[in-house]
């Protein structure tokens, strides 16, 4: 399930020295969704759904239906778990606890929850929101490593 707004307003960081770059994409937010569909399309019967939201307004899509998304992505049905689980939200560290607190929860046991720019040059929103739900959620860790400034959280069966 993939979770992304694809809208200029959504990509707002909240810091003015990140923000500033934004107004000078050329770049048009649909046709990096179209782009995305296509690029996903062949993935597409493979339980593959996109919901074109905000962290927040998805979670509560998610936790309120059963199934999820819509053509050419989906809909899928979720059972409420997901397997594996890739966090690439806001960069504030409000926004990056807030995520990978609400959504890390619904990672099934044996699953993996992955945070996005854990090593970024920018900011460490993510790093400490990372830090404390490795601290939060020691017992459910099975291991961890940084990858490509990623964190990868195995969880236990």
């Amino acid at each position: 399930l993939c979770i992304d707004p694809w809208r200029e307003a959504a990509a707002q960081q909240g810091v003015a020295s990140l923000d500033a770059g934004l107004s000078t994409r050329s770049e048009s937010w649909d046709a990096c969704y179209r782009n995305f569909l296509m690029t996903m399309q062949p993935f597409a019967a493979h339980h593959v759904g996109c919901l074109r939201q905000s962290s927040q307004a998805a979670h509560e899509i998610y936790c309120r239906r059963r199934t999820v998304g819509e053509a050419p992505l989906g809909p899928i049905l979720t059972g409420g778990k997901i397997a594996a689980l890739h966090i690439d939200g806001n960069h504030t560290y409000d926004a990056a606890r807030w995520d990978v607190f609400e959504w890390g929860g619904l990672v099934i046991g044996g699953g993996w929850l992955i945070i996005d720019d854990y090593e970024w040059p920018y900011g460490d929103g993510p790093k400490r929101a990372a830090n404390e739900w490795v601290v939060a959620n020691q017992q459910r860790i099975v291991e961890k490593f940084v990858c490509g400034g990623a964190m990868f959280i195995k969880l236990h069966p």
